[in-house]
């Protein structure tokens, strides 16, 4: 019995689309009725002019021409693969397949077409995965070998080439295995037979400490990985990787090197120190460090600094770390709160370390606690303040008389200004202009007795010294005028700088400077007024040279010792037979902490002079007044 056979019917309903098209305009003559299917389109979309040129994408356009002109010119079968834009604007891969035929005086190609979209996004996939592989394995920064199951290597990148120098065409189709140190390559061969294509020998090999045979013959230490991978033909190979250990051993040798030097300092430095890499890992904690931080020694080595460290302190290290491992030493005072939330007071040292090269791979830091050091410095500083502010008293007590004359004069003078206002008021008629004359000669000489009383107030004073700017010319002028009294009592002539155009301020402590100038003033007005005749004078001096504000104190009395005129400097050595001997002292260590110095000289011409130097506060042009 025959099978009953349509063609026509078999044409029209296979999943193949049939197709008849006129290859010189690509116009579409004649398509089954499957095409709606394929693309989406109605059949009478197929058959206008310009359908093929607005579906096949424009990229593909000259290469689907080409090959159909190719065809008519050689009467040759026609196959290409193309992609066209469907209905639903998706991009559908076509196979075509046809043959181009003679009808009269003019060809026809008889084709069909066929959906390889899925078949071609697998071609893709495994073309990108196969690039993606050979470029990671191109790019790695280890060496990597691929080898089949046997052993033998089929491709291998170019850090392989350097680290066995052999160039992969001299050692494609040969065994792996000769290219290992002859101490390991049982051990090698052993691993490798442990890998097949079986689901259940696929083992993972990570971490190997193994060693290579160069083709010079040196023996390189590496770490040896290997794991399985498929080829893109389905066939299982092996992907050796070699990790050339030598810059790391040598580092190894250096942090052993540089912990064996920290440790034979480590139990009789009363300090904390760490040494740490380039990566910022801790290589070695001593137990002090270890217990501040309240972790175990064996904890804190490995890790990264801001793993240990509190947040806070490490964004206060971060500075000296960064210097450190740029090459720069450092050294710093710091208040940090430790972690039970006490604020201690450390030195901080960074050294950077060194290779052969000359190139940084880490530092050493060192700290020590200086809480002590700190807290004796304050009570030293706080019992040199007391000191100063008793010999301030002191010296108010030896210008009782003077300060007693400088209040009388402008007290008195209140009164009687007082008592004429009251005068100019009962005069009838009242002199209102007189009354306003006294009133305005009251408010003045009651403004100068507050401020000698201010001056003596300000001297004083106890509590914190801070530094302002202030202008010393006006330091001069207050200490003249609080002594004034007291020269003409004693008949000596005090002269001071007048004012100019020369900048003279300073940063300082206004009370501490005017005790050392009326330390200076007085000593000077005690020495001169010893003198048996006329004149006796002291001059203050003030000029700026090379940022530096000098005053001087001069006078034309005894003058100085002979011997040494440091000792005048030193505590309890006085030129006065009442005389503590501590104002010199206490001057210079003033002038000390301004950032200055106080000193002595002879003059030629007799006398004294007192030096005081400080730093200028601006920098002016130079000049004397």
């Amino acid at each position: 019995m025959s099978y009953p056979f349509d063609p026509a019917l078999f044409l029209v309903s296979g999943p193949l689309v049939p197709l008849v098209m006129d290859p010189a305009t690509e116009r579409v003559l004649w398509v089954g009725p499957q095409s709606s299917d394929l693309l989406g389109y109605e059949l009478a979309d197929w058959t206008r002019e310009t359908f093929w040129d607005e579906v096949v994408l424009e990229e593909d356009r000259t290469e689907v021409r080409g090959i159909r002109a190719r065809g008519v010119v050689e009467g040759a079968d026609v196959t290409l693969e193309y992609r066209v834009r469907a209905a639903n604007g998706a991009v559908v891969w076509l196979t075509e397949v046809g043959r181009v035929a003679p009808f009269g005086d003019e060809t026809r190609l008889h084709a069909y077409l066929m959906d390889v979209s899925d078949r071609k996004m697998r071609e893709v996939a495994l073309w990108r995965r196969e690039e993606r592989s050979r470029s990671m394995l191109l790019n790695a920064p280890d060496a990597m070998v691929v080898t089949d199951l046997e052993g033998r290597i089929v491709d291998m990148n170019d850090q392989a080439v350097r680290l066995f120098q052999y160039d992969v065409s001299e050692v494609v189709g040969s065994s792996l295995t000769p290219m290992v140190s002859e101490r390991f390559r049982q051990q090698f061969t052993d691993i490798h037979e442990g890998f097949d294509d079986t689901t259940d020998r696929r083992s993972l090999v990570v971490g190997k400490a193994f060693s290579i045979e160069s083709r010079d013959g040196s023996e390189i230490p590496v770490e040896l990985g290997m794991s399985l991978v498929q080829a893109s033909d389905g066939s299982v190979q092996i992907l050796n990787t070699f990790r050339d250990l030598t810059a790391r051993r040598r580092v190894e040798a250096r942090v052993r090197s540089h912990e064996r030097s920290i440790r034979t300092v480590d139990h009789v430095l009363p300090a904390m120190v760490c040494l740490v890499d380039r990566n910022e890992r801790f290589r070695f904690v001593n137990e002090a460090y270890a217990m501040w931080n309240g972790w175990q020694r064996h904890q804190m080595e490995g890790r990264q600094v801001r793993e240990v460290v509190r947040e806070s302190v490490y964004e206060d290290l971060a500075p000296m770390i960064s210097a450190a491992l740029e090459g720069e030493a450092s050294h710093v005072r710091a208040d940090v709160v430790d972690p039970d939330g006490v604020l201690r007071f450390l030195d901080v040292s960074f050294v950077p370390q060194f290779d052969e090269g000359d190139a940084v791979d880490g530092f050493v830091a060192v700290f020590f606690d200086v809480g002590t050091e700190v807290e004796a410095e304050h009570a030293d500083r706080v019992h040199r303040e007391e000191l100063a502010r008793i010999a301030r008293v002191a010296t108010l007590g030896e210008l009782a008389a003077s300060i007693a004359h400088e209040l009388n004069q402008p007290l008195s003078a209140v009164v009687a200004n007082a008592n004429a206002a009251s005068r100019f008021l009962a005069a009838d008629p009242p002199d209102l202009r007189e009354v306003r004359d006294a009133l305005t000669d009251v408010a003045e000489d009651a403004a100068r007795a507050g401020d000698v009383i201010a001056s003596m107030r300000q001297l004083l004073e106890r509590g914190e010294v801070d530094h302002h700017p202030l202008d010393l010319r006006s330091v001069l002028v207050d200490v003249a005028e609080l002594l004034r009294s007291e020269a003409i009592m004693r008949g000596v002539s005090l002269e001071i700088p007048e004012a100019g155009p020369v900048d003279l301020r300073v940063a300082g402590h206004r009370g501490q400077l005017t005790q050392v100038f009326l330390n200076l003033v007085m000593n000077a007005i005690d020495s001169t007024c010893r003198l048996p005749a006329p004149p006796r004078t002291v001059s203050i001096l003030a000029h700026v040279q090379d940022g530096v504000v000098e005053v001087q104190v001069c006078d034309n009395g005894a003058g100085l010792p002979a011997d040494d005129v440091e000792k005048l400097f030193e505590p309890f050595v006085s030129g006065r037979p009442d005389g503590l001997g501590m104002g010199l002292t206490i001057s210079r260590s003033i002038a000390e902490t301004h950032g200055g110095q106080l000193t002595a000289e002879r003059p030629v011409e007799g006398g004294a002079r007192l030096c005081l130097r400080l730093p200028l506060l601006e920098d002016t042009p130079d000049g004397d007044s």
